[in-house]
């Protein structure tokens, strides 16, 4: 196992490694550090303990993320288990599974806070919360579900099996040159796809030391990846930036940074590479699909996200009637849609499986793309695009257009309507003291005519996720016109 995965069987593979690297060391969250043997026994323990507990394969467990290493072991156990583990985020309340019951049946909830009566201790460190009883299986074998992100609307979640993790893998370990011994830095939440599949995952089958880090400050990260000799660390832009702009020397030359989540601007890039010393790197991705694309760190800092990773196929289809770009074509425009091993099974719901977005074999992102000489270059989302006297403008373009001003942190834009049956484009920027008139005027030099915002407002912050993507929808900021102050319309 620390050469090539040899195993198709993703159980098989982790039992494999750990009894190939046995006494190194395999994760370190904090204080607590495991050895590969370590990590082995405390999976075997919980195997035991979770199976007298009455969790089987026909169990639906939720795995709350409140403890890096409990729960990392939880999955795994779990995994071995054949049940279907759900991963939830750290903070999760009872009114939040009340809501997600809405969308699947959970049998069994772990964490380390009790949630109610029905908790009681399990194994050495967590409490189990009976929910109800097993009901019919929802898919076979080892299988995973993730929280889709949510930024547009409510979350779904996405089932993925455990050859199609360990599809993901096998390719994912050689695009980020992961092997043994190899020191990989997750700053992405755990129960995310990429925290998980991508970082932790991955990196575990491939030998490697994974070293999670809890939210701090932007200099006690760098102090952290510094005192550790991290060789790849895994963030969103948002995270990069801030590291980047802490930074007092470029020190950290032997660093790869991966950027995930969300699109990197050339701007954060930019900065990361002088000031931080390191190189930088793109992974795209959904968490229905895992990796999709794959810029290594040598050519991660420009507009594309790379090259098709091993594992995956992508094609770009046709965009809908009277769709028309804003910005000049430097090819041929579509909607990502893609086919793969690792591609995940549908969408849980009450009744079982809905998997009519795959029933092609295909499954389109709703990303708009292009080519660009073999490598992808995203333009945004179709469901965020804005309609402004016909033509729809990319959200996604203007934002990155406006985290190039150097004093933008983070951008949103949305439309609004002007009442004439189209949309007007209002631009969000922190921090809140931005100078808007010079944005304006920035974004008047670097932006055509349709995509230039009509209305700007600096706030203090914008909603994000756990993990630093803005969200959008209703919850993020008002998109209402009330009276905006002309200095900051065109």
């Amino acid at each position: 196992m620390t050469g090539e995965m040899e195993s198709q069987d993703l159980t098989i593979a982790l039992d494999e490694v750990v009894s190939a690297c046995g006494d190194r060391p395999a994760f370190r969250f904090a204080d607590r550090a495991l050895t590969y043997a370590e990590l082995g026994a405390a999976i075997g323990d919980k195997r035991v303990a979770y199976d007298a507990a009455g969790i089987h394969s026909t169990s639906t467990v939720g795995v709350i993320a409140d403890d890096a290493a409990e729960f990392l072991t939880d999955v795994f156990a779990l995994l071995m288990l054949q049940a279907f583990a759900v991963l939830l985020p750290s903070g999760t309340t009872s009114w939040e599974l009340e809501r997600l019951s809405r969308h699947v049946r959970l049998s069994h909830v772990l964490s380390t806070a009790p949630l109610g009566p029905s908790s009681g201790p399990v194994g050495r460190a967590r409490g189990l919360t009976r929910l109800g009883a097993d009901t019919v299986p929802i898919g076979r074998g080892p299988r995973l579900g993730f929280l889709t992100s949510g930024t547009t609307g409510q979350s779904k979640v996405a089932l993925r099996t455990g050859h199609a993790m360990l599809s993901e893998a096998v390719a994912v370990r050689r695009e980020l040159s992961l092997t043994p011994g190899r020191r990989l830095a997750v700053m992405v939440p755990l129960h995310h796809s990429f925290g998980f599949g991508d970082c932790a995952l991955t990196g575990m089958l491939a030998g490697a030391e994974v070293i999670g880090f809890p939210p701090m400050h932007p200099s006690a990260y760098l102090s952290g990846l510094e005192r550790a000799a991290i060789d790849l660390v895994a963030l969103v832009p948002s995270q990069l930036r801030l590291l980047a702009e802490a930074c007092q020397h470029p020190s950290f030359g032997r660093l790869s940074a991966f950027s995930a989540g969300a699109p990197l601007d050339s701007r954060t890039a930019e900065l990361a590479t002088a000031r931080l010393g390191c190189q930088v790197g793109q992974v795209y991705g959904t968490s229905e699909t895992g990796v999709i694309a794959v810029a290594p760190a040598v050519e991660g800092g420009s507009a594309v996200v790379g090259k098709p990773s091993e594992h995956m196929e992508v094609r770009l289809e046709s965009l809908p009637p009277g769709w028309d770009v804003a910005s000049p074509a430097a090819g041929p425009e579509g909607i990502v849609t893609v086919r793969s091993p690792a591609l995940f099974e549908g969408y849980v719901t009450l009744d079982g499986i809905d998997d009519r977005s795959l029933q092609t074999g295909w499954f389109s992102t709703g990303d708009c793309a292009r080519w660009a000489e073999g490598r992808l270059q995203l333009l945004g989302r179709l469901s965020s695009a804005i309609n402004v006297a016909g033509v729809k403008v990319s959200a996604e373009e203007v934002e990155a257009a406006l985290l190039e001003f150097p004093a933008v942190r983070s951008a949103l834009v949305t439309g609004v309507e002007d009442g004439l049956a189209h949309q007007r484009i209002k631009a969000y920027v922190t921090p809140e003291h931005v100078d808007l008139k010079a944005l304006r005027h920035f974004c008047e030099a670097h932006l055509s005519p349709p995509q230039r915002p009509h209305y700007y407002e600096a706030v203090p912050a914008l909603a994000t996720t756990p993990s630093g993507k803005v969200i959008r929808g209703r919850g993020a900021v008002s998109t209402r016109l009330e009276s905006p102050d002309p200095r900051n319309a065109r």
